[in-house]
């Protein structure tokens, strides 16, 4: 998944070669569907190094707002309830729900 030594510390600097296929695909949704990350406010919900943080920085050079979780926050609904967009990878079913979200959200599973 392209997550070498280099490329992870070159994320972490806006500067690397590729992200990892998920996280690209993520981006190429955004994009292909007009959905600017500018200004926004986006929660993701995966704070792992294979998806959670490269998506973190992909979406902070889109100069969002961003704001990261593990799924085991305490009330992720106080997070989650004035986002703009929702991004989650936990495999966890139960976890987003309508009652911790806007209408108005983008949310990708």
């Amino acid at each position: 998944e392209c997550m070498n030594v280099v490329n992870s510390g070159l994320i972490n600097y806006s500067q690397q070669l590729y992200f990892p296929p998920l996280v690209s695909a993520v981006i190429s949704l955004f994009e292909k569907e007009k959905i600017k990350l500018f200004n926004k406010s986006v929660v993701i919900i995966n704070d792992d190094n294979h998806f959670g943080r490269p998506l973190l920085q992909a979406c902070l050079q889109k100069h969002a707002n961003v704001t990261i979780c593990s799924h085991t926050v305490n009330n992720i609904k106080n997070y989650t309830k004035n986002a703009d967009i929702v991004i989650s990878k936990m495999n966890i079913p139960s976890l987003i729900t309508e009652k911790i979200i806007l209408i108005s959200l983008c949310i990708i599973l």
